[in-house]
């Protein structure tokens, strides 16, 4: 019988399969596209600080139930670290830089709890079974590559986020609603914020040896903001016209 992490992994594909297929006739409900049909909403920043905290604990809390003091590494720690750092800035800085953050849906962050509480879980289990098992063997050329991305993407995530933030704080002060974002990815792609990401989460499966969690996780990332990315672009351009760029692509440079 196939044990709970094996359970919860393909759960997590499933439902990789779902948001994709969802998002092809609906938008996600955030942000400027937040829907009334979708029931009750909370305050941005309590609803954003609820569900990405989830994950905050979830990971560790199945890491070190799963690992046994014994069988636990220094690159072990160090990968766990990257996971606290990303989703302490997540939950708490990100929510404390932006000047705003639309009210989100009791539905949405609903179920962004339990999906965070089940990546969170095979993350954990993932780095306490696949992750490096000896300190004194070398690490593979794929885990400083993986390193490298995971840390290019915050970078380029957190830039990209204070560009908005910026434009932001523009609004309110011109009155003008919406502005195009320049500078940095947003030179190519008009979600540089998701680009960033996408690339973060790919480095984590990278580094963490393609093992299952990671890949899940990487999976739901991109069935989650691929089609968002692609909204979000079709509206710049209803929205602004001719005078957005043209060469900009979604979210993969040059490419889509």
């Amino acid at each position: 019988m196939a044990d709970s992490y094996s359970l919860v992994l393909w759960g997590i594909y499933a439902s990789s399969v779902v948001v994709y297929a969802t998002l092809q006739f609906l938008k996600a409900p955030f942000g400027k596209f937040q829907d009334a049909r979708f029931g009750p909403v909370l305050p941005g920043r309590l609803g954003w600080c609820l569900f990405e905290s989830v994950s905050l604990f979830a990971c560790p809390a199945s890491y070190f139930l799963a690992a046994p003091p014994q069988f636990r590494t220094a690159t072990q720690l160090v990968v766990l670290s990257l996971w606290v750092v990303h989703y302490f800035h997540r939950s708490f800085v990100y929510v404390l830089r932006a000047p705003s953050i639309a009210p989100t849906g009791v539905l949405t962050v609903v179920t962004a709890i339990v999906y965070n509480l089940a990546n969170g879980y095979v993350n954990g289990i993932a780095i306490a079974r696949f992750g490096a098992g000896s300190d004194s063997e070398p690490l593979p050329l794929s885990f400083y590559t993986g390193l490298a991305l995971f840390l290019l993407g915050m970078g380029i995530n957190i830039h990209s986020d204070s560009i908005l933030f910026a434009l932001r704080r523009k609004k309110s002060s011109t009155g003008q609603r919406y502005h195009i974002p320049r500078g940095g990815l947003f030179e190519l792609v008009s979600c540089a914020n998701y680009s960033g990401e996408i690339l973060e989460w790919f480095g984590w499966a990278l580094l963490n040896g393609l093992s299952g969690g990671p890949l899940s996780f990487l999976a739901f990332t991109l069935a989650n903001l691929v089609p968002r990315a692609v909204s979000q672009h079709q509206w710049y351009h209803r929205t602004f016209g001719s005078a957005y760029p043209k060469s900009r692509k979604a979210v993969f440079p040059f490419l889509y």
